[in-house]
């Protein structure tokens, strides 16, 4: 009997510690938050505090049901990112006044606050930022129905989930969208090439990204702060590395990095642009014998997936897809 008791106990131990394990794995995979690229994104009522619905409950997509639309989702982000966000997208939807561009910002009350002193907070950062045509929103927590609908995840570590979107269908999605220089550059992307929208910022899908003259995609020039990047987000690294001299790595900057729907999914990954001139170091890391040479890395430096030569925009999309199953396999 007591050999029993052993046996059952030792399967009852490697069932906790497989469980463990698989625990381990998914807690290490990409975050995800909302709903997916291509849905449809349902009715809700949140309170709105600036906007052209102030005061009201109105429902973003009922109201405007066709419009090209940005909403971001806030979690545990920072007012000072969130102001950020709210300050690009009030530029461009004054840019963009013809084609009746909507963008809502709604703040979940992750904190639990009540809803007069986050409406306080939210009605002195209208003003002090000048946000008019932004509308800021709330819900009175984050356990409302809404959230559930929209899939957003409320783990602490997602800052905020941003839908770009038309006719309610999500056509590009961001999430913990940091308010710098690169991720204001995709916000910007994923308004020109997905909604086909005009953009007055100076970081704009036709003008040079941080590293200037390699195409829209928000390039880093930095390796490691790139990984810190992506240790972050739980995104993969998207690694060029290339010459100024070198001919097919100038076509994929005229072609492939031109390619919307390759610009568009760049906002999935960390771009980091390594100019084998100016960083041999890195490239000598890698093995780098041939160049335009693309890496897909985790965050932690390993390679996932590697293309030497030319490719199209067609065969580009295809290495961005294997190397996000390969990072979650």
């Amino acid at each position: 009997m007591r050999k029993m008791h052993m046996i059952v106990l030792g399967s009852l131990l490697s069932v906790l510690a497989m469980a463990s394990v698989t625990f381990g794995w998914a807690a290490n995979k990409e975050l995800v938050s909302g709903i997916k690229k291509g849905g449809l994104l349902p009715a809700f009522h949140p309170t709105h505090v600036s906007g052209a619905d102030k005061d009201t409950d109105t429902c973003p997509v009922c109201n405007y049901p066709f419009n090209p639309a940005v909403q971001v989702w806030v979690n545990t982000d920072t007012m000072q990112n969130v102001a950020a966000i709210a300050e690009t997208l009030e530029r461009a939807v004054k840019a963009n006044t013809g084609q009746k561009m909507k963008a809502f910002i709604i703040f979940m009350n992750a904190k639990g606050e009540s809803t007069q002193a986050l409406a306080d907070r939210l009605r002195k950062l209208a003003a002090d930022r000048k946000i008019e045509q932004v509308a800021l929103t709330y819900l009175p927590n984050s356990r409302h129905e809404a959230v559930a609908e929209y899939q957003i995840n409320t783990d602490p570590r997602i800052k905020n989930t941003v839908f770009v979107y038309k006719a309610r269908k999500v056509e590009a999605k961001f999430i913990n969208l940091m308010a710098d220089k690169r991720g204001l550059a995709a916000l910007n992307n994923s308004l020109h090439t997905a909604l086909n929208l005009n953009i007055p910022d100076a970081q704009t899908a036709d003008s040079p990204s941080s590293v200037t003259g390699h195409g829209p995609i928000a390039w880093n020039d930095s390796l490691d702060s790139a990984r810190k990047i992506a240790a972050r987000d739980g995104k993969v690294l998207l690694v060029d590395f290339y010459a100024d001299w070198c001919g097919p790595c100038q076509e994929m900057i005229k072609t492939t990095y031109q390619d919307k729907r390759v610009v568009q999914h760049s906002a999935r990954f960390v771009p980091v642009l390594i100019n084998i001139d100016k960083q041999p170091e890195v490239a000598r890391k890698y093995n780098i014998e041939a160049i335009p040479t693309v890496l897909f890395l985790n965050a932690s430096g390993k390679v996932l997936l590697q293309n030497i030569g030319y490719a199209d925009g067609d065969q580009f999309l295809q290495l961005m897809e294997q190397a996000s199953k390969k990072s979650r396999s």
